[in-house]
Protein backbone atom coordinates (compact mmCIF):
# COMPACT_ATOMS: atom_id res chain seq x y z
CA UNK A 1 0.00 0.00 0.00
CA UNK A 2 2.99 2.13 0.73
CA UNK A 3 3.79 1.85 -2.62
CA UNK A 4 0.89 3.16 -4.23
CA UNK A 5 0.87 5.78 -1.71
CA UNK A 6 3.75 6.96 -2.94
CA UNK A 7 3.28 6.48 -6.93
CA UNK A 8 0.20 8.56 -6.29
CA UNK A 9 1.70 11.13 -4.66
CA UNK A 10 -0.82 11.26 -2.49
CA UNK A 11 0.09 13.91 -0.15
CA UNK A 12 0.05 16.63 -2.70
CA UNK A 13 -3.66 15.64 -3.22
CA UNK A 14 -4.84 18.76 -0.92
CA UNK A 15 -3.76 20.86 -3.69
CA UNK A 16 -5.81 20.15 -6.14
CA UNK A 17 -9.38 21.16 -5.09
CA UNK A 18 -8.36 24.61 -4.78
CA UNK A 19 -8.33 25.04 -8.78
CA UNK A 20 -11.92 23.94 -9.24
CA UNK A 21 -12.49 26.14 -6.07
CA UNK A 22 -11.14 29.20 -7.63
CA UNK A 23 -12.56 28.77 -10.65
CA UNK A 24 -16.15 28.70 -9.25
CA UNK A 25 -15.22 31.75 -7.33
CA UNK A 26 -13.49 33.66 -10.42
CA UNK A 27 -16.75 33.13 -12.38
CA UNK A 28 -19.07 34.62 -9.23
CA UNK A 29 -20.61 30.99 -7.81
CA UNK A 30 -20.94 29.34 -4.53
CA UNK A 31 -19.22 25.37 -4.97
CA UNK A 32 -22.07 23.55 -5.75
CA UNK A 33 -22.88 19.98 -7.38
CA UNK A 34 -20.75 20.73 -10.52
CA UNK A 35 -17.83 22.18 -8.49
CA UNK A 36 -18.14 18.82 -6.41
CA UNK A 37 -17.73 16.90 -9.65
CA UNK A 38 -15.06 19.06 -11.13
CA UNK A 39 -13.26 18.54 -7.61
CA UNK A 40 -13.39 14.67 -8.17
CA UNK A 41 -12.25 14.80 -12.21
CA UNK A 42 -9.33 16.72 -11.24
CA UNK A 43 -8.29 14.30 -8.63
CA UNK A 44 -8.84 11.94 -10.86
CA UNK A 45 -6.73 13.08 -13.72
CA UNK A 46 -4.10 14.42 -11.45
CA UNK A 47 -3.85 10.74 -9.95
CA UNK A 48 -4.10 9.11 -13.25
CA UNK A 49 -1.04 11.87 -14.68
CA UNK A 50 1.36 10.82 -11.76
CA UNK A 51 0.78 7.17 -12.36
CA UNK A 52 1.22 7.39 -16.07
CA UNK A 53 4.20 9.88 -15.93
CA UNK A 54 6.46 7.59 -13.20
CA UNK A 55 5.37 4.49 -15.71
CA UNK A 56 6.56 6.74 -18.63
CA UNK A 57 10.05 7.70 -16.84
CA UNK A 58 10.25 4.50 -15.30
CA UNK A 59 13.89 4.00 -17.49
CA UNK A 60 14.77 7.29 -16.15
CA UNK A 61 13.72 6.65 -12.73
CA UNK A 62 15.81 3.73 -12.29
CA UNK A 63 18.99 5.86 -12.64
CA UNK A 64 17.93 8.64 -11.08
CA UNK A 65 15.55 7.63 -8.65
CA UNK A 66 15.79 4.19 -8.18
CA UNK A 67 13.87 4.23 -4.82
CA UNK A 68 10.48 5.15 -6.87
CA UNK A 69 8.19 2.22 -6.45
CA UNK A 70 8.47 1.12 -10.21
CA UNK A 71 12.10 1.49 -10.28
CA UNK A 72 12.30 0.05 -7.57
CA UNK A 73 9.82 -2.96 -8.38
CA UNK A 74 7.39 -2.30 -5.25
CA UNK A 75 5.11 -1.85 -8.26
CA UNK A 76 5.78 -3.87 -11.56
CA UNK A 77 5.31 -2.22 -14.70
CA UNK A 78 4.79 -4.38 -17.73
CA UNK A 79 1.70 -1.94 -18.24
CA UNK A 80 -0.02 1.10 -17.15
CA UNK A 81 -1.22 0.94 -13.23
CA UNK A 82 -4.70 1.20 -12.35
CA UNK A 83 -7.31 2.59 -14.69
CA UNK A 84 -5.31 2.34 -17.08
CA UNK A 85 -5.04 -1.33 -17.43
CA UNK A 86 -6.78 -2.19 -20.41
CA UNK A 87 -7.28 -5.85 -19.70
CA UNK A 88 -9.46 -4.59 -16.75
CA UNK A 89 -10.88 -2.10 -18.82
CA UNK A 90 -12.29 -4.98 -21.33
CA UNK A 91 -13.64 -6.82 -18.46
CA UNK A 92 -15.66 -3.85 -16.97
CA UNK A 93 -16.90 -2.85 -19.94
CA UNK A 94 -18.31 -6.60 -21.02
CA UNK A 95 -19.67 -7.09 -17.89
CA UNK A 96 -21.72 -3.49 -18.78
CA UNK A 97 -22.59 -5.10 -21.88
CA UNK A 98 -24.60 -8.16 -20.38
CA UNK A 99 -26.64 -6.03 -17.88
CA UNK A 100 -29.80 -5.04 -19.38
CA UNK A 101 -30.13 -1.53 -18.34
CA UNK A 102 -28.93 1.60 -20.52
CA UNK A 103 -28.67 3.70 -17.93
CA UNK A 104 -25.50 1.84 -16.76
CA UNK A 105 -23.75 2.54 -20.14
CA UNK A 106 -23.34 5.32 -22.25
CA UNK A 107 -24.24 4.23 -25.80
CA UNK A 108 -22.97 7.33 -27.49
CA UNK A 109 -19.43 6.32 -26.23
CA UNK A 110 -17.46 4.58 -29.34
CA UNK A 111 -15.55 1.78 -28.05
CA UNK A 112 -12.49 3.27 -28.34
CA UNK A 113 -13.23 6.38 -25.59
CA UNK A 114 -12.45 3.60 -22.44
CA UNK A 115 -9.19 3.82 -22.99
CA UNK A 116 -6.88 5.44 -25.66
CA UNK A 117 -4.39 3.66 -27.90
CA UNK A 118 -5.39 0.02 -26.14
CA UNK A 119 -8.54 -1.02 -28.00
CA UNK A 120 -10.31 -1.22 -25.14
Amino acid sequence: MRAWTELFRVSALFSVPGDALAGAAAVGRSPGRGTALAIGASLCLYEAGMALNDWADREEDAVDRPHRPIPSGRISPPAPPGPFDCRRLRAQRARSDQLSSSSIRNPRIGDGACCIGCGA
